[in-house]
C-alpha cells in the first residue's frame, strides 16, 4: 500500500484535518506499541496541530496515570504544527493490568483531550528506541539515523527489523537487519526526486523470534528544496566560502566549502548539523535538506575566556533565573574586563553581581521575565570587553508557561558489582520551570543478596544522592533497577543496569 504525504492525504491519516470544521487543536497518536513492561519505558509520537494550520501556543500533559507510573512530554510545548515524544515508565512496584489515561493539549482559549491505551505487563519482551524520532531529508537526497534494540528482563531471542507501507520513492535500509539485543542498526533514508514533498509517519518494526512484533515511527519530513546554511564561530572571526548566510540548492548536490579566517585567528574544523566534520579545509559536503554549516575557528591569543554555566536555562513566565559568568584570564592577563547583556527578550529585566573587574573574577546574571516575555527559545549574548580584546558568548533562555517538575537521573546507567564488593550511582534530581517540592528517593527493588542505601534520602531540586550497592551473596546476572523520586503527587524515575558477577570473577570495571 502507498502512503501518501499525510500534508496532502489527511483521509488516511488525519494528521492535520483541513477540512476540520472544529477550532480546537487536533491530536495524532503513533504509540511505540501498547505494551509496557514493569521496570520499562513506553513511548508515543504525538502531532499536534490547528484547523487551516493556524499558529497556536500549546501545552501538553497528561492524566489518570497509573499507580507506580510517571510521564513526560519532549517538547511540552510548542507552536503548531508540531511533533512530540511522550514517555511513560513504569517502576517495579506497577501493578499489571489494563490501562488508560488522557493526554491533554491546551491554549490560551481551547482544551482537546486524546485518550490512550496500554498494557503494564512483568514477561520478558524487547523494545525499540530511534535515536531521532524526528528526521528530515531533501527531495533527492538522503540522510541517516539509528534504531536501538534493547532487551527486557533479559529478553534473548532474534530480532529482526524490518519496514512497511513504505511510499513509492522512498528508500529505508538497514544496515543490521536482525541479532540478539542489546544491539544498533544505522538506517539509511534516501527520498527520490519523484517523492512529494510532505511528512510522512513511517513505521519501523521489529519481529521477535517467537512472532511478538514491536513499532516505533519516524516523523520524516520531506523538503522540496535543499538549503545550505553558512556560519562561523564566533561571529566575526573568520568569513566563508559559499558566503555566510542561507543558499538554495538542489537537493543531493555536492558543494565545496572552505574557511577564511581573521588576522589573530585560526580554523580547527567543521560541524555540519550537529556532526564534526573534521579539519579538512577547503572540503566537499553533500546538501541534503536543511544543512547547517558552521566553520569553527580558535584565537591564536585569548586574554580571557568567557564561560556561562549553565550555558542554557529554563524559566517559567514571570519568574527569575540566575546565570554564573566566569572570566578565566590567559597567560599573563591583568587588565580590566567590562561585562555587558545585549538582545534581551521584552519584558525581561537584568542586572549583574559584578559589571567588570581585573584578571579573572566570576558575576552573577539576574534575569527576571515578566507576563509579557514570549514563550519560546531566547538567544542572549553576554560580552566581555578589555582594552584590545573583546569576546561573546550566547545564552539560551527558554521561557515556558508550564506547570513546575523534576527530572531524576543517574550516572552510570551501567555499573558491575562484583559479589562480596560495593559500586556507587550518583542519582541527581533536578528542578525544572521553578519547582521547590520535597522529593523523596525510594530504594528500587533488589535481587536476594544485592542491598542499597542512598547517603540523602529527600531534599528540594536540584540536588544530587548517592546510591551505594553492596553484593554479598546475589545470583550472577543483570538487573534493572528502577530509581524513583516522588513528592506525593507526582513521580520521576530512571532506570540503571547492574550486573553482578561471581566473587571469584575479574570486574571489567563500569562503562562510563
Amino acid at each position: 500500500m502507498k502512503l501518501k504525504p499525510l500534508l496532502l492525504l489527511a483521509i488516511l491519516l488525519p494528521i492535520f484535518p483541513a477540512l476540520a470544521q472544529s477550532d480546537e487543536v487536533t491530536i495524532s497518536l503513533y504509540p511505540y506499541g501498547k505494551i509496557l513492561q514493569k521496570g520499562g519505558t513506553l513511548k508515543v509520537l504525538l502531532v499536534v496541530g490547528y484547523p487551516g494550520n493556524e499558529s497556536r501556543c500549546v501545552n501538553l500533559s497528561a492524566y489518570y496515570l497509573p499507580a507506580g507510573t510517571s510521564a513526560w512530554f519532549e517538547p511540552q510545548s510548542g507552536v503548531t504544527n508540531f511533533t512530540s515524544i511522550l514517555t511513560i515508565i513504569a517502576s517495579e512496584d506497577a501493578i499489571p493490568g489494563n490501562y488508560s489515561i488522557v493526554i491533554r493539549a491546551a491554549t490560551n482559549e481551547t482544551v482537546s483531550e486524546k485518550e490512550f491505551s496500554f498494557t503494564i505487563t512483568s514477561r520478558t519482551d524487547f523494545e525499540l528506541e530511534p535515536q531521532e524520532p524526528r528526521v528530515e531529508v531533501g527531495v533527492g537526497g538522503f540522510t541517516v539515523t539509528n534504531v536501538s534494540v534493547r532487551s527486557i528482563l533479559g529478553y534473548k531471542n532474534w530480532v529482526k527489523l524490518y519496514t512497511t507501507d513504505v511510499p513509492s520513492g522512498l528508500s529505508i535500509k538497514f544496515e543490521t537487519e536482525g541479532g540478539i539485543p542489546d544491539y544498533d542498526s544505522r538506517v539509511s533514508i534516501a527520498a527520490k526526486e519523484s517523492l512529494s514533498p510532505g511528512l510522512y509517519v513511517i513505521p519501523i518494526r521489529g519481529v521477535g523470534a517467537e512472532g511478538v512484533v514491536h513499532t516505533v515511527y519516524l516523523a520524516l519530513t520531506v523538503i522540496p528544496e535543499s538549503t545550505l546554511v553558512m556560519n562561523v564561530h564566533p561571529e566575526d572571526a573568520g568569513a566563508t566560502e559559499p558566503a555566510l548566510g542561507p543558499h538554495s540548492c538542489r537537493s543531493g548536490a555536492k558543494v565545496k566549502i572552505e574557511a577564511f579566517p581573521k588576522e589573530g585567528w585560526r580554523f580547527d574544523h567543521w560541524v555540519v548539523n550537529g556532526y564534526v566534520l573534521g579539519g579538512e579545509n577547503p572540503t566537499t559536503i553533500r546538501v541534503s535538506g536543511l544543512t547547517n554549516v558552521t566553520a569553527y575557528f580558535e584565537e591564536i591569543q585569548q586574554a580571557f575566556e568567557l564561560t556561562l554555566e549553565p550555558p542554557s536555562v529554563s524559566v517559567r513566565r514571570g519568574g527569575s533565573v540566575s546565570v554564573k559568568v566566569v572570566v578565566s584570564p590567559g597567560k599573563n592577563f591583568t587588565g580590566f574586563v567590562s561585562l555587558s547583556v545585549e538582545g534581551l527578550p521584552p519584558g525581561v529585566g537584568c542586572t549583574l553581581s559584578k559589571y567588570g573587574g581585573y584578571g579573572g573574577f566570576e558575576s552573577t546574571i539576574n534575569l527576571t521575565t515578566s507576563s509579557t516575555t514570549p514563550l519560546g527559545v531566547h538567544r542572549i549574548n553576554v560580552t566581555g570587553s578589555s582594552e584590545n580584546f573583546t569576546e561573546s558568548v550566547s545564552l539560551e533562555l527558554m521561557v515556558y508557561s508550564a506547570p513546575p517538575q523534576f527530572v531524576v537521573s543517574a550516572s552510570p546507567s551501567v555499573i558491575t558489582i562484583r559479589n562480596g564488593g560495593s559500586g556507587e550511582i550518583r542519582v541527581s534530581v533536578v528542578s525544572l520551570y521553578g519547582y521547590n517540592g520535597t522529593v523523596s528517593l525510594y530504594n528500587p527493588v533488589l535481587p536476594s543478596g544485592l542491598h542499597a542505601s542512598f547517603d540523602k534520602k529527600a531534599g528540594i531540586p536540584t540536588f544530587h544522592s548517592t546510591l551505594t550497592l553492596n553484593a554479598s551473596s546475589a545470583p550472577p546476572g543483570d538487573y534493572y533497577l528502577s530509581i524513583i523520586g516522588s513528592d506525593g503527587s507526582m513521580s520521576r524515575g530512571c532506570r540503571v543496569l547492574v550486573r553482578i558477577t561471581s566473587s571469584s570473577a575479574t570486574t571489567q570495571g563500569t562503562p562510563p
